[in-house]
């Protein structure tokens, strides 16, 4: 059930893709390599991706403290996407303490674009199959 609620909101975003103002929004949001020939930062790129998908599912922005959650949880803290068992096994669940207020700034962020078309359709599909607005959204989040 879990695969096909994710599967329909990220369908709505490849959908969106073949959009040319989306395709504009992207090349805006996309880092360039400098042009002295150097690589970007591998931070940069995380973020910039991030940033991007976050308005491709919600068509909303990411305030300053919701970027910075964003960024320790998908670059700094990677570990905080294993699975309980194995953080809990690596580094006694660090990750997940560490983490929890900024899965809290991610999923108010989703929360504050209810009308996102994609949003909307993946909770008219998570209702169908018995789940509540809530926890939908906090299995989206995590």
């Amino acid at each position: 059930e879990g695969r096909e609620v994710v599967r329909i909101w990220i369908e709505d975003v490849i959908k969106d893709l073949n959009n040319p103002q989306t395709i504009t929004k992207i090349e805006y949001a996309i880092p360039y390599p400098p042009e002295d020939g150097t690589m970007l930062d591998e931070d940069l790129i995380g973020l910039s991706f991030g940033i991007t998908f976050f308005h491709l599912l919600t068509g909303g922005h990411l305030t300053k403290k919701e970027v910075e959650s964003y960024e320790r949880l998908a670059i700094k803290l990677p570990l905080a996407f294993l699975p309980d068992w194995f953080n809990f096994l690596v580094n006694n669940a660090k990750g997940r303490k560490e983490s929890r207020h900024d899965y809290e700034a991610i999923r108010a962020a989703i929360v504050r674009y209810p009308e996102a078309p994609a949003l909307q359709r993946t909770l008219a599909v998570a209702r169908k199959k018995g789940w509540g607005d809530t926890d939908t959204i906090r299995f989206l989040s995590m």
